[in-house]
């Protein structure tokens, strides 16, 4: 479980970066946590709070 969630934030951070890396402005997921049923991860990007599925999908 802890692998998964660990390899989520990983691609997210990647995915993050190359989407920002391609507006030509460098901007990072940060403060990334885990909710306390594990089900949801949840960081701050570009000044906004968002939250994102541990097994994947849409971030809102």
């Amino acid at each position: 479980m802890i692998k998964s969630v660990l390899k989520s934030l990983a691609t997210l951070a990647f995915l993050l970066s190359i989407h920002s890396f391609a507006q030509g402005q460098t901007y990072f997921a940060t403060y990334p946590a885990l909710t306390p049923d594990a089900q949801t991860i949840v960081f701050s990007y570009d000044g906004d709070i968002w939250k994102v599925p541990v097994k994947g999908g849409v971030a809102r």
